[in-house]
């Protein structure tokens, strides 16, 4: 009788008490600080359509991206409730306590084992997903409580019309609280179709009678019948808005799913719920753990069933296995499949599979399917699972990395800090239900106009006007900015206040997810309506885009460009800074616009912002610059052409010159690295290059501590070097500060260069003590040097006195000159001076050479007049009877190696050229066309011959 009392006592703690027990943790934990964070955006919508009039609500849900029971049924209940943060929560909890009390039931049912429905339950109870979907007043947690009813209906039923009508209604309600709870209709169908469900614990045999599979099959769906017909009348009125929303739903980027993100998302989402309770990157690490858990039960059930091939109880544990694997893989994969050409996925939507995964984790438990060890085993799985799942619970409540977006806060700052004549602006306009939840008192300007998001709808610079209607006689503005990123990605907003007022820099970014912005503004302040382009230029890169021209604001240049056609290439930017003496300050690439806004979703004619840091390098002197922007892509890495008026190829490269930095960058140290120097050319990347490291002392002058140069020496009289001076300075450097290389020995010195340490004044308060500054110089080395050893030296005149300190830089080698200065014969004189600076003397070649398919060589000799700063390109055209070219090779003098702007007055260079000729060359009439132009000017303009005006000279070539 003790013995029996003792059970029944022990059998009333498990089967009563315990799930009693479960339910109270799973409610005071889904209740626990349930108001604590602010409503973010989904939850404030939830809380506008409860507060909505019932044809209203529904009017905007037949718009939304979900249909309507969650809301009329949150609309009935904060009747009686309120809408206040705890109000709107509770609902969702209170359907999240019911996913805990089903998990029970479903796992009793299926396991026949109160020690594994009550382990079931205690997942669900501290499953992060479910929790985190249990304190946001959205419709998830009442999706899976349907989804779960549904499920227990299906294990309890055998084709009844009371099962069908369940099921039907189950299912209607589940398609009218999310859409694709279609796929989970299709799976539970799938299920039912091939006598997976379990009813009362035994595989029905009720329609065993047909021997065909076919008729077996036809059979097995007459159950569906009654329930898809109550699915199919009741959500008719509804099937249109479903198509309508899929069809124009914008809230999604276009293009391909990546299908591996998304199973990852999945993944990461369903076991820790990341990114909400757990850091994602720390929950993949842990991803092999739940896959392992999942894989040895699947291997579990498979095994079973093919170890015991005619038990009744082995059948049920295949049925009950393949029925939670349809229903935890088929409706991802149908989703996924919908979503993979157009994108429209988050991994809540797979909410529908969760219920199976936590059921999948406690089948083994199946009182009649396992040994004893087998028992323990199954029963340590869960516990791998449970730690985790606490500690995620318990980042969600305690950790701020999980905090929701702080509207509330950012809203709260802003009513604080307002005047009463200062409108706020909401980018995106679509967060205005959470706004007015929090500040229904306050107005606001939507920009842009929208209900629900839409990638589509990105502000330009029409919105000025908008603006401007918004701020007459206003003394400012505050913008709160969500999801800005994809409504205003140019930050034309902000940009076009910032032309007119000024932020406010005491404002925090202290709001969670959201940014609070304010612009005091002047008087009679108005925005600009056009495009505030304040250097026009006319760049076409190949009738793909121009560039309407620039604006420079301070040490950032807003890009003004404009897509001609549709582009479906991901055009990257490409920028480099030059000063006016032609060296290299820094590059950077980019896309054109901001990295949120790539050029495939530009959308034809609408004026396209790009905001771009001026790349210079720290430690660039204050001075002019020019900026070099040319457009790219994986398909042309070399860069588009830019068209000129006639639709001719006229170079890659846009110049955008005079823009001007007022001061000098300081190079500050950071501790355990050398300061470097600035970026060589691209043209002198393959040079050698040799750095000289100075001893250093603090002092109040300008003192070097490292010189960089190339060519390396030894060098030779005439010979061109260019050099880059690491300065260090304990003040900053002064218009006046001057500084000159010199070549020295103990009897002769040679001045090389003379320059300014900076092209302006610094601001001495700005400086950072013992910062650098970097200065680059080229130099020729005089003609009249002897060969020897010399010393290289720097000397410095700072400002304000005329003493001058001499820094020897390092030992160079000058060697006999090796350059050729007498003119040699050539087969056919020419004579021509192209640009008062660059002799043609003549041309060698073979006449008897020219015949088709043929390699001829061809040497030009040139004389240099007077010595230049630009490596010009030579080019030597063979030309047919007509005009048209036949064969032609452009370089650099000597292929590279004999730049113009390295030859010195009166020296002489031969340089080869090879033309391959055509097969189908014309006989007679062949004239050779040599000329020198720029390339790295637009257009690449051509040196006009001195006395003809020419740009090229034409030589007949007669065997």
């Amino acid at each position: 009788m003790a013995d029996d009392l003792r059970s029944t006592l022990r059998a009333t703690l498990v089967e009563r008490v315990g799930p009693l027990l479960l339910l109270l943790l799973a409610f005071a934990l889904y209740t626990f600080r349930l108001d604590a964070q602010s409503l973010w955006y989904d939850e404030a919508v939830s809380a506008r359509l409860a507060s909505m009039p019932l044809p209203d609500l529904i009017r905007w849900t037949a718009n939304d991206i979900q249909p309507p029971l969650y809301y009329i049924l949150l609309h009935g209940w904060t009747r009686a409730a309120g809408t206040s943060e705890w109000a709107l929560r509770f609902f969702s909890a209170w359907w999240g306590v019911l996913v805990v009390a089903l998990g029970y039931t479903l796992a009793r049912r299926l396991t026949r084992s109160r020690g594994a429905a009550t382990l079931t339950a205690l997942l669900f109870t501290l499953a992060p997903w479910n929790l985190y979907y249990s304190q946001e007043a959205r419709m998830y947690t009442m999706l899976l409580a349907l989804s779960m009813a549904l499920a227990l209906v299906l294990t309890e039923g055998n084709g009844t019309r009371g099962w069908g009508v369940a099921f039907g209604v189950l299912g209607l309600a589940l398609l009218y609280t999310h859409y694709f709870a279609l796929f989970l209709l299709i799976a539970f169908s799938v299920a039912v179709g091939m006598g997976w469900v379990v009813r009362s614990g035994t595989t029905s045999r009720r329609h065993s009678g047909p021997t065909g599979a076919g008729q077996r099959l036809l059979v097995s769906m007459r159950p569906l019948v009654l329930p898809w017909g109550i699915i199919g009348v009741g959500y008719l009125p509804w099937l249109p808005f479903l198509l309508t929303r899929f069809r124009e739903d914008a809230s999604y980027w276009g293009g391909t799913l990546k299908v591996h993100e998304a199973l990852r998302h999945w993944w990461v989402h369903m076991t820790l719920g990341a990114p909400e309770t757990f850091l994602e990157k720390a929950a993949i690490r842990w991803l092999p753990l739940f896959v392992g858990v999942t894989v040895v039960v699947v291997g579990w059930g498979v095994v079973t069933v093919l170890r015991r091939h005619e038990g009744q109880h082995d059948r049920e544990v295949g049925a009950r296995l393949a029925w939670l694997l349809t229903w935890f893989l088929l409706p991802p994969a149908l989703i996924l499949f919908l979503a993979y050409r157009s994108p429209k996925f988050n991994p809540r939507y797979l909410m529908l599979a969760y219920p199976a995964w936590l059921l999948l984790l406690t089948l083994p438990l199946a009182r009649r399917h396992a040994s004893p060890w087998t028992r323990l085993l199954a029963g340590l799985l869960p516990l791998l699972v449970l730690p985790l799942f606490a500690r995620a619970d318990l980042a969600w409540f305690t950790d701020p990395a999980f905090t929701k977006p702080d509207f509330r806060g950012a809203i709260a700052y802003i009513r604080a800090h307002r005047t009463p004549n200062e409108p706020v602006f909401l980018i995106s306009g679509h967060m205005s239900p959470v706004f007015d939840y929090y500040a229904p008192d306050i107005p606001r300007l939507r920009l842009p106009d929208i209900d629900v998001l839409d990638v589509n709808r990105v502000l330009g610079f029409e919105v000025a006007k908008d603006i401007n209607g918004a701020i007459a006689g206003a003394d400012g503005v505050w913008l709160l900015l969500w999801q800005d990123e994809v409504v205003d990605p140019m930050g034309v907003v902000p940009y076009l206040l910032s032309l007119v007022g000024e932020e406010d820099p005491r404002v925090p970014n202290a709001f969670w997810h959201v940014r609070v912005r304010h612009y005091r503004l002047p008087p009679g302040a108005r925005v600009p309506e056009s495009p505030p382009v304040e250097h026009p230029v006319q760049v076409n890169w190949e009738n793909v885009v121009e560039l309407l021209g620039y604006a420079q604001h301070d040490d950032r240049v807003a890009l003004f460009f404009r897509p001609l056609r549709k582009i479906n290439e991901d055009l990257r930017l490409h920028l480099e800074v030059w000063d006016e003496d032609g060296f290299f300050w820094g590059q950077a690439d980019a896309r054109p616009g901001p990295y949120m806004y790539p050029t495939t979703r530009w959308q034809v004619g609408k004026v396209i912002l790009g905001l771009h840091p001026l790349p210079l390098v720290d430690g660039a002197p204050a001075g002019t610059y020019t900026l070099r922007v040319r457009l790219y892509s994986d398909a042309q890495p070399n860069g588009l052409d830019m068209l000129d008026a006639a639709g001719n190829p006229a170079g890659k490269d846009a110049l955008l010159p005079g823009l001007i930095v007022n001061a000098p960058r300081p190079l500050t140290a950071v501790e355990g690295q050398e300061p470097g120097f600035p970026p060589l050319p691209p043209t002198s990347a393959a040079v050698n290059v040799v750095t000289y490291t100075l001893s250093y002392v603090m002092t109040d002058l300008p003192t070097l501590d490292a010189v960089r140069l190339w060519p390396t020496p030894p060098w030779e009289p005439g010979q061109r070097v260019y050099a880059q001076l690491r300065w260090r300075l304990s003040r900053a450097p002064r218009e006046d500060d001057v500084f000159s290389l010199v070549l020295l020995n103990r009897q002769e010195h040679y001045p090389l260069v003379e320059k300014s340490l900076s092209a302006r004044e610094g601001q001495d308060k700005a400086w950072p003590s013992g910062a650098w500054l970097f200065s680059q110089v080229r130099f020729r080395v005089s003609r009249d040097v002897p060969p020897g050893t010399w010393t290289l030296a720097a000397r410095v005149k700072p400002a304000g006195t005329d003493v001058q300190h001499v820094q020897s830089i390092a030992e160079v080698d000058i060697r006999p000159s090796q350059r050729v200065f007498e003119v040699p014969r050539v087969r056919y004189p020419v004579g021509a001076v192209f640009g008062d600076a660059l002799r043609l003397v003549g041309v060698d070649t073979t006449p008897e050479a020219f015949r088709p398919g043929a390699r001829v060589p061809i040497t030009l000799t040139w004389q240099s007049v007077q010595e230049v700063d630009v490596s010009y390109t030579a080019f030597v055209h063979l030309l047919g009877p007509d005009g048209r070219i036949l064969a032609q090779e452009d370089h650099i003098p000597c292929r590279g190696g004999c730049p113009t702007d390295g030859w010195i007055a009166g020296e002489v260079i031969q340089d080869r050229y090879d033309l391959t000729l055509p097969a189908d060359m014309p006989e007679g009439g062949l004239i050779l066309e040599v000329g020198v132009y720029d390339a790295s000017r637009p257009g690449f303009p051509r040196l006009k011959v001195a006395d003809t005006g020419q740009s090229s000279v034409l030589l007949p070539i007669t065997p």
